[in-house]
């Protein structure tokens, strides 16, 4: 992913967590500001998950890109 991807891509986040705060809040950004507690640092006023939600949200994200990667490494030829 390159820088240009990567900003693009956080700036659509950002603008979702604006737009919808309900749905927002479970992106993996939101659930980071989440985890380390840094809602009151940017403005949220009480928009985010708990930090253990938040904890527990970006796990269920880990654990879903792993198993990801475990489907499709082995049908690429990659090992």
């Amino acid at each position: 992913m390159t820088d240009a991807e990567m900003v693009a891509h956080w700036a659509e986040s950002s603008q979702l967590a604006a737009s919808f705060p309900a749905v927002g809040r479970w992106m993996p950004g939101d659930a980071t500001y989440a985890l380390l507690q840094l809602g009151p640092s940017i403005n949220l006023d009480g928009k985010l998950l708990s930090a253990s939600a938040g904890g527990l949200v970006l796990a269920g994200y880990t654990i879903a890109a792993v198993a990801l990667a475990l489907l499709l490494t082995p049908r690429r030829g990659v090992l």
